[in-house]
C-alpha cells in the first residue's frame, strides 16, 4: 500500500522574507567570526578549512539573499544543473509583446505559469485572459 503525499504547505511569502533576513544576517555574522579565527590560524591546512568555510557560509547568505530579493529557483538546465530566475515588477517593466514568459499573480505569488503580455493584457498560454499579474521573468535560456 502506497503511502499518502502529505499536502504541501502554503507558503507566507512576507514571513518568509523575514526569516530569510534573519538568516542572511546570522551567515553573515558567521562569516566574520570565521574570518577573525583564519586571521589567528598559523596552520595552513587549518588556514584553508576555514578560508573555504566562509566562502561557502558567504555564498549560502548571498543566495538566500537572492532568493529573499525574488528570485526563484527553476527547473534545472541539464547543462548548468540550475537557473536563477529575476522577477520583474509589471510597474516597472513590461515584456516584449507575444513573448511567452513565466508570470506570477497576486492571487498565487508562489506559482508561475506560462503567457503572455499583448500591449493591452495578460494571456495564459491556453488562450485564456490573466488577472492580477504582479510579476514576470523571461523564460531560462529561451531567446533573452
Amino acid at each position: 500500500m502506497n503511502a499518502p503525499h502529505p499536502t504541501p504547505l502554503r507558503r507566507d511569502r512576507n514571513a518568509d522574507r523575514a526569516e530569510a533576513e534573519r538568516l542572511v544576517s546570522e551567515l553573515y555574522k558567521q562569516v566574520s567570526l570565521v574570518n577573525e579565527a583564519a586571521e589567528r590560524e598559523t596552520s595552513t591546512v587549518a588556514l584553508a578549512e576555514l578560508t573555504r568555510l566562509s566562502t561557502d557560509l558567504r555564498f549560502a547568505a548571498d543566495l538566500l539573499y537572492a532568493y529573499q530579493a525574488g528570485l526563484a529557483v527553476v527547473d534545472p538546465d541539464p547543462v548548468t544543473g540550475c537557473y536563477l530566475v529575476e522577477r520583474i515588477d509589471v510597474c516597472h517593466a513590461l515584456p516584449g509583446e507575444s513573448e511567452t514568459v513565466l508570470m506570477w499573480s497576486a492571487t498565487a505569488p508562489s506559482e508561475p505559469w506560462l503567457g503572455w503580455w499583448d500591449g493591452t493584457g495578460w494571456w495564459y498560454v491556453d488562450t485564456q485572459p490573466a488577472v492580477d499579474i504582479t510579476h514576470w521573468a523571461h523564460r531560462p535560456g529561451v531567446g533573452q
